[in-house]
């Protein structure tokens, strides 16, 4: 009887300590209806580094197969755009589904519930998105936030010379950095910084969807306004535009009536290419056109937005 007693509260304490882990794996990415994540991105080929702003967002939830999954608009650097993931709570992994995978339809993405030194790839793992090795766990204090963050990375040789990506995840905030770099025939490094979010509702960080960045401080030949991209677009796109001279500017959006919808810039910029990242959530699917006026010209030029 002892015995048995033994075996049941060792059961027990099993149990408990495999749903607390689950507990715990499943923060380093938090699914909820709501949530978004604001991401500083900055690429660069051996030159200058571009920059620009992206946004994660979780928009809604179903069920399918039995199983509840969230649609994410993207996850910043992969091909996981406007997918439905889900944290399966059995195994510790991210995943998503993906109608067309041999593995009961879902691919895994992250395993959540890693520690230093776990690694998989395709080739053991043919139902995984991403190479990796979890290499770095630690405490950290983010937006005041006691958080644990998990790096994981993958390192690959190609024909054109070696490489690597590192994804770091932090425990109730979720994705927090990305780093591509190839060193081949010519270096190119791709990052993404995340500089705002909201869980649950909370705020935290700086969440401005409307992100105005200088790419270069090079005087140009002419004034240009530049097509937005991507367009058509859901919900984000960036606009960018070039001034030779000092000047105010002023850049707004119109919907098919011509009404304001935004003012995206009013300032006083020096010579130079500029970039700014509208998110347009709270706007209804149509046309809309954006409008540039400096001191001495004036563009306009049309998107669309689908939802």
């Amino acid at each position: 009887m002892k015995k048995i007693f033994l075996l049941i509260i060792s059961l027990l304490i099993l149990l408990c300590s495999h749903s607390f882990a689950d507990t715990l794996s499943a923060k380093y990415f938090p699914l909820a209806v709501g949530n978004k994540w604001v991401y500083l991105n900055g690429s660069t080929s051996g030159g200058p580094f571009y920059y620009s702003t992206s946004i994660t967002r979780i928009t809604k939830d179903t069920v399918i197969n039995g199983k509840k999954y969230f649609s994410i608009n993207n996850i910043p650097f992969t091909n996981i755009i406007n997918f439905w993931i889900r944290y399966d709570s059995t195994s510790g992994q991210l995943k998503w589904f993906n109608n067309i995978a041999s593995c009961n339809n879902e691919d895994m993405i992250f395993d959540l519930s890693a520690i230093i030194g776990d690694s998989c790839n395709n080739s053991t793992m043919p139902c995984t998105v991403n190479n990796y090795i979890c290499n770095y766990i630690n405490d950290s204090l983010l937006w005041g936030i006691n958080s644990r963050v998990k790096a994981y990375s993958y390192y690959f040789t190609s024909s054109g010379g070696p490489g690597f990506h590192t994804y770091k995840f932090a425990k109730s905030i979720g994705f927090l950095y990305l780093q591509y770099t190839y060193s081949g025939n010519y270096f190119s490094s791709t990052h993404s910084w995340l500089k705002g979010f909201v869980i649950n509702g909370q705020v935290h960080g700086d969440t401005n969807t409307i992100s105005l960045i200088q790419i270069s401080g090079m005087v140009p030949d002419k004034f240009a306004l530049y097509q937005n991209y991507p367009n058509p677009f859901n919900p984000v796109t960036n606009i960018k535009y070039q001034i030779k001279n000092n000047s105010l500017v002023n850049l707004r959006v119109y919907d098919v009536l011509g009404k304001e919808a935004v003012t995206l810039v009013n300032e006083k910029q020096s010579p130079g290419v500029y970039e700014v990242t509208w998110d347009a959530s709270a706007y209804p699917s149509g046309v809309y056109f954006y409008t540039i006026e400096t001191q001495s010209h004036r563009d306009t030029k049309k998107m669309l937005l689908i939802k």
